[in-house]
């Protein structure tokens, strides 16, 4: 079934469900919106990249039934408008019981209890370049939801982060310890929850209330919740402004410069590689290939710190010898001293030669 050409025209703005007919009473599965069009209908032919939602219309098929469409609110003023519709039922019906992927716009404003809309706006602010321990952070807006029980929101801080380091993973071998013992999840820049790190797993491998379908280079951590935490109901901020997400989801508060700066370069080199196995379906090279660039990544990134430090201490001293006349004839005199020392080994050199 489709709108007609004048359907579609009175519908203008409109929020739309997707209804599984099964049982004595039919449940929303989906919660969407469009604009004077069929996309309503679009949905029936998901792809399997829409895993939740093609498992589901793959099962009421299976049945002999045929997802419904209802219209539940349409010639709304605007495509804003729409999205805060949207975004209410969502809300209304909890995330958890349906196959949208995030619960839509505004959730700033969305549904959530008294307690943490208190918690939102009253939280005090703290400026992180005070915090002195070493954290991570995981940014949690798009999946936290106020319906969600203590133990699902557990899980969406824990799980299916990419790109976490093996220097991240393993305890110091020294003290047994991990570079960042304690998980925060963010919402909207306040910290809810605090968690102590106990152990770091390929993700999919814990028991857990969430699925994913993409697990490769994937991990999830499992640990404690760590309650009365003193950084949890406090806004994050950085030179005055709300510490925002990052596009990977989560990141480092006073990071380990000497251990996971070079991890950037093995980010670029694991990318490269996941991208040829893909072109190539050479698997098993690519890892290879993956893991000797490690150690190499690692050392590169080393050398580029020493020199660039190395820069900074001659730019330093240079500037020194301008302002101060005596450090200009020390370094003279060292000049002159490195100077005899290699006319020394080169004439030493010569001597050999000869």
């Amino acid at each position: 079934m489709k709108f007609s050409a004048s359907t579609t025209m009175h519908l203008g703005h409109y929020v739309y469900a997707l209804v599984d007919p099964r049982g004595p009473k039919p449940s929303i599965f989906y919660v969407g919106k469009a604009s004077a069009n069929n996309r309503a209908f679009d949905h029936f032919h998901a792809g399997k990249d829409e895993a939740k939602k093609y498992r589901r219309l793959r099962d009421i098929r299976a049945s002999g039934c045929e997802p419904i469409v209802e219209i539940l609110r349409y010639g709304l003023a605007s495509a804003k408008d729409a999205l805060e519709v949207e975004a209410a039922i969502i809300d209304a019906l909890g995330i958890e019981n349906l196959v949208n992927k995030v619960r839509g716009h505004g959730i700033v404003r969305g549904r959530q209890k008294a307690s943490e809309v208190e918690r939102l706006h009253a939280s005090k602010p703290i400026a992180v370049e005070t915090i002195r321990e070493p954290y991570m952070l995981f940014f949690i807006t798009k999946t936290y939801s106020p319906t969600k029980n203590e133990l699902e929101l557990y899980d969406c801080v824990r799980q299916f982060w990419s790109r976490v380091s093996p220097q991240t993973r393993t305890p110091s071998p020294e003290s047994g310890k991990f570079r960042y013992p304690v998980a925060l999840g963010v919402v909207d820049s306040v910290v809810v929850r605090a968690y102590s790190v106990a152990a770091w797993f390929p993700a999919g491998t814990t028991l857990s209330t969430r699925k994913s379908a993409d697990l490769q280079d994937r991990w999830e951590f499992v640990g404690q919740l760590l309650e009365g935490h003193q950084l949890v109901g406090h806004r994050l901020t950085k030179e005055g402004r709300d510490v925002p997400a990052n596009q990977f989801g989560w990141g480092y508060h006073n990071r380990d410069h000497g251990a996971t700066l070079p991890v950037g370069v093995l980010v670029f080199v694991n990318l490269a590689m996941k991208s040829f196995s893909e072109l190539t379906g050479k698997e098993k090279s690519t890892e290879l290939r993956r893991w000797l660039c490690v150690p190499a990544a690692a050392v590169l990134g080393v050398l580029a710190l020493r020199i660039i430090a190395g820069f900074v201490m001659l730019s330093a001293l240079a500037h020194r010898c301008r302002l101060n006349p005596q450090h200009a004839l020390a370094a003279e005199r060292l000049r002159g001293q490195n100077g005899h020392r290699t006319a020394t080994v080169i004439s030493s050199q010569s001597g050999m030669r000869s």
